[in-house]
């Protein structure tokens, strides 16, 4: 997965979303809408979720519905067609050995969670100029078809950021771009990092 290229928000709409985090973040998790003035694409409707001293920031793709999960901490996506489906989730930091790396940690854990899986491809993905590793997936259906997960796993400090695209085999192409969109947009500002990462979104 290519390193995604992060295109800097206007100062207005970075200034809505620290006033919002201000006036809430006190009260631990918590997840509301801002809007941002892009320049390649004027007013737009962002989000901002925060988990406790970290926040996190997105675009969902154009079209697709949002829903947040309190009890989880994690927002699902899905596109008109419920064609495919988006989750993420901020979980806690994945230990890994001195000698592995998170690739190795994970690979046992996920053909767990997803019985009959096969891994077809492990590569490098990349959200708010932090590294993390994609797995492609596939296992069969009862209907003869393929299912497609490509999950990304990305560390910050204090935790990890996932990503779960599920959809057909047949839909993966068209799916991803979407994902693209959204990890391309998502900024994460963990507690303690000393920084303020630019937020981004894609044209």
């Amino acid at each position: 997965m290519q390193r995604p290229r992060h295109i800097g928000w206007a100062k207005s709409g970075w200034a809505l979303i620290c006033a919002g985090l201000v006036a809430q973040a006190a009260e631990g998790f918590r997840f509301f809408a801002c809007s941002f003035s892009i320049p390649e694409r004027g007013e737009v409707t962002g989000y901002v979720l925060v988990v406790g001293a970290n926040r996190f920031s997105f675009i969902p793709p154009a079209g697709w519905q949002l829903k947040y999960d309190a009890r989880q901490t994690a927002l699902s996506l899905t596109p008109p067609d419920y064609a495919a489906s988006i989750s993420v989730r901020i979980l806690p930091p994945e230990p890994t050995s001195a000698a592995g790396s998170l690739a190795e940690s994970l690979q046992p854990k996920l053909l767990q969670r997803f019985p009959g899986a096969r891994i077809v491809s492990v590569e490098p993905c990349y959200v708010s100029g932090l590294e993390g590793v994609a797995f492609d997936l596939e296992r069969p259906t009862g209907q003869g078809e393929r299912l497609a997960i490509r999950l990304c796993c990305v560390p910050f400090a204090g935790g990890l950021a996932e990503f779960c695209l599920s959809t057909t085999a047949g839909n993966l192409k068209e799916s991803g771009l979407a994902l693209n969109v959204l990890m391309t947009s998502f900024g994460i500002q963990a507690a303690g990092s000393g920084q303020e990462p630019p937020p981004s979104a894609s044209k």
